[in-house]
C-alpha cells in the first residue's frame, strides 16, 4: 500500500491514463490494434495492484486536476450547494445562477451532471471487471467495496441535485454499451434502494480505519447511508445509523475548529472522508484563490493568486455571536500586499472573506494542500440532535449533543450564557428553527445549506429573500439539454423547457 498522500497524488495520473484505457476498449472494441506492453482488458485486473490502480482512477473521478465535481471551481456540488441559501455569494457575475434563472444550457447548472454521469458509467464497469477477475475474492473484495461506495456517492449526489436519473448501474451495460438504450426516469423509491442496499454492502465490507490516507472507511460509507437517511425524514433509520457510526469509538471532536481545515492538520479524528490536496499543480485544491482579493497578503509570505469571488453575506455573517469562534476564519478584514488594512464592510463589499480552509504557507499561485473535507464527526452528533428531535420533540440528549459541538465555539463555556439549555425550546418547531442555525454556522462554506434547508422545508422561502426568480422548480437543478437530446425519454423536471 502506498504510504503517503504525496504518494497517493503523484499516481493519480497513471491510474487516470488507466482508467481512460479500460474505458475507451470497453466501449470501442476492435478499433485499436494491440500494442506491445499497452494495458487492456485482457492483461489488467490480474493482480492486487491492478485492483488498486483501478480503484484509485474512481477516486480522481472526485477531483480531476483540481477543476472537479467535489472541488471548488464553477459548477461543482459547493457552488450548487451554497446558491440562494443566504451564507454565501459571489462578486461575479453570475446572475441568472444566483438569482435561480437556471436554464438548461448554463455550465455552472449542467457541470456536475456532465461530470458525475460518466464517472457512475466508469464505476459500473470498474466493478464487473473486477468482479469477472480470477483473483482471490480476499484480494478485491476491499477494492470492490471502495469503488461501490463511490458509485453510492456519485449516486445520491446526482439524485438530490437533479432527482431519479437512469445512470448506468448494471454491469452488462457498462462492460457493452447500447446506442439504442434509451431508458425512462426511474422512480425516487427505486433509486433510495439503490443508494441504501449499496452503501450498506460497501459498508459491512469495509474497515474502520485505513493504511492509506483518504480511502473510503466504514464510516464515510455509513455517513452517505445516514445523509440518506436525512433526506428521506426516515429519522429512525437515521437514528440508528448515527448511533452506528458513534458506536464505532474512531471518531472524535478537535478542540480547535480553525485547525480542522488546515493544510497541517490532516488525519484528525473529526474527519470522516476528505479529497486528499497537495500544493502542487493538478493535484492541488483551490481553497482560497476564488475568495482572495488580488492585493491580499499571505500571512506566511508566499505567493498567492486571488479571483476575488466568493464572500460570506454580512447578514449572515452578523449571525453570529460575537463570540463564536466559528466566524473568526470570515475575514471582515484583511491586510493588502502594501500593508494597509482594509475594511470590506466600510469599503461597500457583498461580505466577508470565507477562508475556512486557512492559508497553506506552502500555497503557490491557484495551488494549496488543504483537504477538502467533505464529511465530519460533528454532522453526525447534529443529525443524531435534529432525529431525536424529530422523533420526541425537545429534549435533553438533543440538547445535550448540540452543546457538545458548540463547547469548542465559546471560552469557558459550561455554565455560560452560551450553553443550551431545555427550557429554551418549548417545541419541536422552535429546537429544529434552532439546529438550522447550528449547522449554519457549524457548516458555513461546507456545501451543507441548501440540502438543510430542502429537508426542513425552508429552501423555497429563504430563496426567494436572495433571488428574483425563485420558485419549487429550484428544489432540483435542471437536467442538461444534450442529455435530453441524446436521450428523448428523458423527461425533464417541473419547471424547465
Amino acid at each position: 500500500m502506498l504510504n503517503s498522500k504525496s504518494k497517493i497524488m503523484k499516481n493519480l495520473y497513471i491510474y487516470l491514463i488507466i482508467a481512460l484505457t479500460l474505458t475507451f476498449t470497453a466501449c470501442e472494441k476492435g478499433l485499436n490494434p494491440e500494442l506491445p506492453g499497452t494495458i487492456n482488458t485482457e492483461n489488467f485486473f490480474l493482480t492486487a495492484q491492478d485492483m488498486r490502480s483501478a480503484t484509485t482512477a474512481i477516486y480522481h473521478e472526485l477531483r480531476l486536476g483540481g477543476w472537479s465535481p467535489y472541488m471548488f471551481s464553477d459548477g461543482s456540488s459547493l457552488v450548487m450547494d451554497e446558491v440562494a441559501t443566504g451564507e454565501w455569494s459571489t462578486t461575479w457575475g453570475w446572475t441568472n445562477f444566483l438569482n435561480g434563472n437556471w436554464n438548461v444550457n448554463e455550465a455552472m447548472n449542467i457541470g456536475f451532471y456532465n461530470w458525475l454521469n460518466p464517472s457512475v458509467t466508469r464505476a459500473t464497469y470498474t466493478l464487473a471487471k473486477m468482479d469477472q477477475s480470477a483473483l482471490d475474492i480476499s484480494q478485491k473484495k476491499g477494492y470492490m467495496a471502495e469503488v461501490r461506495a463511490l458509485r453510492a456517492f456519485f449516486v445520491f449526489d446526482l439524485y438530490r441535485m437533479y432527482g431519479p436519473m437512469p445512470l448506468i448501474t448494471d454491469a452488462e451495460r457498462a462492460l457493452y454499451p447500447d446506442p439504442d438504450y434509451k431508458p425512462k426516469r426511474p422512480s425516487a423509491q427505486e433509486v433510495e434502494t439503490f443508494i441504501a442496499g449499496e452503501l450498506r454492502l460497501a459498508a459491512d465490507a469495509l474497515p474502520v480505519d485505513q493504511p492509506e490516507y483518504g480511502r473510503i472507511t466504514k464510516g464515510a460509507a455509513l455517513h452517505y447511508l445516514l445523509k440518506l437517511h436525512m433526506k428521506k425524514k426516515d429519522w429512525q433509520q437515521a437514528l440508528n445509523t448515527a448511533n452506528e457510526i458513534i458506536n464505532l469509538g474512531y471518531y472524535s471532536l478537535q478542540s480547535d475548529y480553525a485547525n480542522l481545515f488546515s493544510a497541517q492538520n490532516e488525519k484528525n479524528k473529526e474527519l470522516i472522508f476528505v479529497i486528499v490536496s497537495e500544493p502542487l499543480e493538478g493535484f492541488g485544491s483551490h481553497s482560497y484563490v476564488n475568495i482572495l482579493p488580488g492585493d491580499f497578503r499571505s500571512p506566511s509570505g508566499n505567493s498567492l493568486d486571488g479571483w476575488n469571488g466568493h464572500r460570506m453575506p454580512w447578514a449572515f455573517y452578523d449571525s453570529f455571536n460575537s463570540l463564536d469562534k466559528r466566524r473568526r476564519s470570515a475575514l471582515a478584514e484583511y491586510t493588502n500586499k502594501s500593508g494597509q488594512t482594509v475594511n470590506l464592510r466600510a469599503n461597500g463589499d457583498l461580505g466577508a472573506l470565507p477562508l475556512k480552509y486557512g492559508i497553506d504557507p506552502r500555497a503557490f499561485g491557484i495551488w494549496a494542500g488543504n483537504d477538502k473535507v467533505m464529511d465530519r464527526y460533528a454532522e453526525v452528533i447534529l443529525f443524531k440532535a435534529e432525529a431525536l428531535n424529530e422523533l420526541n420533540g425537545q429534549n435533553q440528549e438533543s440538547i445535550t449533543l448540540i452543546n457538545d459541538v458548540r463547547r469548542r465555539a465559546f471560552d469557558n463555556f459550561n455554565g455560560s450564557v452560551h450553553e443550551l439549555k431545555l427550557s429554551d425550546f418549548t417545541s419541536k418547531e422552535s429546537l429544529r428553527a434552532h439546529i438550522l442555525k447550528e449547522r449554519g454556522w457549524e457548516f458555513w462554506y461546507e456545501g451543507k445549506r441548501r440540502e438543510d434547508l430542502i429537508r426542513m422545508g425552508n429552501y423555497i422561502q429563504n430563496g426567494k429573500q436572495y433571488a428574483t426568480d425563485f420558485t419549487e422548480k429550484n428544489i432540483l437543478f435542471p437536467i442538461p439539454q444534450a442529455a435530453r437530446i441524446e436521450n428523448p425519454n428523458l423527461e425533464q423536471n417541473p419547471g424547465y423547457n
